[in-house]
């Protein structure tokens, strides 16, 4: 039967997937625990543990696959140690490990970022916009929604990344006349006529952690998980542990259950 033009076959279809870097088995029953001890209090969907390497990019399963097999392909294991337990500002950093950006941790990024086709190094956010809105009128316009802090999101030929913090509280007094409103999580990427360019050049392009809770609690909700996990697991933070596998995982932003999200793939790193 032939195919109408347009239309996407199985294999064309884009999905996002992101790549984690696994614990091993004892540390990650570890974390189980915590995780479980966690959400039995606060609620919020199972997920495995993981560091997330490269999040968010939407990719065909082909595609997908050979990235991963190539990033894979002569990248060492390394060590992570964790710094505290966090408490972020979205859905996916509710209460997670922060990690300490060692050399091997931002390297091990980077080299796959790399090969999805990013360079985490020195690349800078543009945010093109104008006061009075007139961007709406544009020829060409993305706005887009990101669930990964940190982490770079392919939209065909936009790629961006964000910083949360300072840029985020800027963009959103800037386009908001000046109130005092945070934008948080989502970057605008506009192209307009009278617009104005704002460079932001962040100190960093990767904050590696290893979530324990996923959810949209209040601050003093995230202040009583951070404290419970601290208490669950009293020598938690100076952890370090071994990373020897990278997963490639379909991670579906949008879905909130998690329910679809799915392991592709698996790679063991070559040994140091």
């Amino acid at each position: 039967m032939e195919i109408p033009q347009g239309t996407s076959t199985p294999a064309d279809k884009k999905h996002v997937y992101s790549v984690w870097a696994i614990p091993p088995e004892d540390v990650g029953g570890r974390l189980k625990r915590l995780m479980a001890g966690l959400a039995s209090e606060f609620g919020g969907p199972q997920f495995e543990p993981h560091i997330t390497v490269v999040g968010a990019i939407g990719l065909t399963e082909q595609d997908a696959l050979e990235k991963f097999h190539s990033a894979c392909d002569g990248l060492q294991a390394y060590t992570a140690t964790v710094d505290r337990v966090a408490t972020g500002t979205f859905f996916y950093q509710c209460v997670y490990l922060l990690l300490h950006p060692l050399p091997e941790v931002v390297e091990a990024s980077a080299h796959c970022s790399g090969h999805f086709g990013y360079k985490s190094s020195t690349r800078k956010f543009n945010a093109i916009f104008h006061s009075s809105f007139s961007f709406m009128n544009s020829k060409r316009w993305v706005f887009l929604l990101l669930f990964y802090g940190f982490d770079f999101v392919d939209f065909g030929a936009y790629m961006s990344w964000i910083w949360e913090g300072v840029a985020s509280k800027l963009i959103g007094r800037l386009l908001f006349g000046g109130k005092k409103c945070e934008v948080m999580r989502f970057v605008a990427f506009w192209e307009c006529s009278g617009g104005t360019s704002l460079p932001v050049e962040p100190p960093f392009t990767y904050m590696p952690h290893l979530s324990l809770l996923y959810g949209d609690l209040t601050d003093d909700e995230k202040k009583e998980a951070q404290e419970k996990a601290n208490i669950l697991d009293e020598s938690i933070s100076g952890l370090s542990f071994p990373i020897t596998r990278l997963a490639l995982w379909k991670t579906d932003t949008e879905d909130l259950t998690l329910k679809s999200w799915k392991k592709i793939a698996e790679c063991s790193l070559s040994p140091k």
